[in-house]
């Protein structure tokens, strides 16, 4: 699986995004570093919904940390 940066660089400059539904896209542990990493300068998201996406505790560490 590739990953979009553009898609992901706006996620994170999004100023008026508050939620965020991602579950069941099959993320995994590296799309959650990705997505963690890009999400370190949205100060405005409250809610995000990675449900069903294959992210074990390796990925979930990697998205908490970024």
């Amino acid at each position: 699986m590739s990953f979009h940066t553009p898609r992901l660089t706006s996620a994170a400059g999004n100023s008026i995004m508050i939620n965020l539904d991602l579950g069941q896209n099959g993320i995994g542990d590296r799309g959650a570093a990705a997505l963690g990493e890009a999400l370190k300068l949205n100060t405005t998201l409250q809610k995000i919904d990675l449900s069903g996406n294959a992210i074990d505790v390796e990925g979930a560490s990697e998205f908490s940390v970024a």
